[in-house]
């Protein structure tokens, strides 16, 4: 028998499994190659699902609130808090989302309280004529006299030209009633059979007279409304007195104590192109420096469903006093 040595042999087998450094090194390359190719995609990808991800839970987090609204049968609605009001890029960003809860209807501060409709003929004002008035007793309804008091007594009751739907309740000027006011103008007046009105309440000092009664002012053949119609639509010839009925003033909802939604790392709301069908970039805020350094036009976006479940109004960037959306409200991510 011849030995064989078998050693030499499976090193020899080794060695010729084996790869060079060479060989490494371009495999290596290769996959590094690959790598930065896909990266930028992998990258697009998963930024994509995470926005798309945001996008269902604002939704979850405005439906929610639709939903109160209805089963409430009150304003319920979602604040967009901005990043920050005096940085020229984070004013026009937002990156939490709170939800306004609903505030109880005023009814009047006696058991009797009442409101009295009148035809508007003490203004010859083309801008005024089509509009209907409620007075209120002062006495009987303190909250809303207290109310009308904080507002600026030199402001022209001016409104919107009726031809413009969704501005007709919108001050032509800045906005002239006290944010701190219990009652403010955008607030709704309910009316017999439910249909509920926006109004412009008119400034009436503290210490008037009894005779002179709180005024509100609201346009009945305005097409957006909330609620039922079953009140007369048009503006109607009252009689000479008035005609008396009880009423509901629904004011604008507050924020709620509940956790907010803050949307995660990476991702924000985009206020210069989010917006409505009216205007399409009313959450933008003011680019003017002065503006900015005043923290100006850069209020909270508030966003407002009526009992049906349909956007009523919306508080934008540059007013306190809400306008009345026509078409939808659009909200950008990036």
């Amino acid at each position: 028998m011849i030995p064989v040595n078998t050693t030499t042999n499976q090193n020899t087998d080794r060695r010729r499994a084996a790869y060079t450094l060479v060989e490494l090194l371009i495999v290596l390359a290769i996959m590094v190659l690959l790598a930065a190719v896909a990266l930028p995609t992998v990258k697009d990808l998963l930024a994509n699902q995470q926005i798309a991800k945001t996008a269902r839970n604002i939704s979850a987090f405005m439906d929610k609130a639709r939903s109160r609204a209805i089963a409430e049968g009150q304003f319920v609605g979602i604040r967009l808090e901005r990043l920050n009001t005096l940085d020229p890029v984070s004013r026009a960003q937002s990156i939490r989302i709170r939800e306004l809860t609903s505030v109880p209807p005023y009814t009047g501060d006696a058991s009797n309280a009442f409101a009295v409709l009148k035809t508007n003929t003490g203004y010859t004002n083309a801008n005024l004529s089509y509009l209907t008035i409620a007075e209120f007793n002062p006495f009987d309804n303190a909250l809303l006299a207290f109310s009308a008091s904080m507002v600026d007594p030199n402001a022209a009751l001016q409104i919107n030209d009726a031809t413009q739907p969704g501005y007709v309740l919108t001050p032509k000027s800045e906005p002239t009633d006290d944010a701190s006011a219990p009652i403010r103008s955008g607030d709704y007046l309910e009316l017999p059979g439910g249909r509920l009105v926006p109004f412009k309440i008119q400034h009436r000092a503290l210490n008037a007279g009894a005779g002179i009664p709180v005024k509100l002012f609201f346009d009945l053949s305005e097409m957006k409304t909330a609620g039922t119609k079953s009140f007369p639509a048009g503006n109607p010839i009252f009689p000479s007195g008035g005609r008396r009925i009880k009423y509901k003033i629904h004011r604008r909802p507050v924020v709620s104590t509940s956790a907010p939604y803050s949307l995660p790392r990476g991702v924000a709301i985009d206020l210069n192109y989010s917006g409505t069908g009216m205007k399409g970039n009313e959450f933008a805020p003011s680019p003017m420096n002065t503006d900015i350094q005043a923290g100006a036009n850069a209020k909270p976006i508030d966003i407002v469903f009526g009992p049906d479940g349909g956007v009523v109004s919306i508080t934008t960037a540059y007013s306190d006093v809400p306008s009345f959306p026509q078409g939808q409200v659009f909200i950008c991510l990036g």
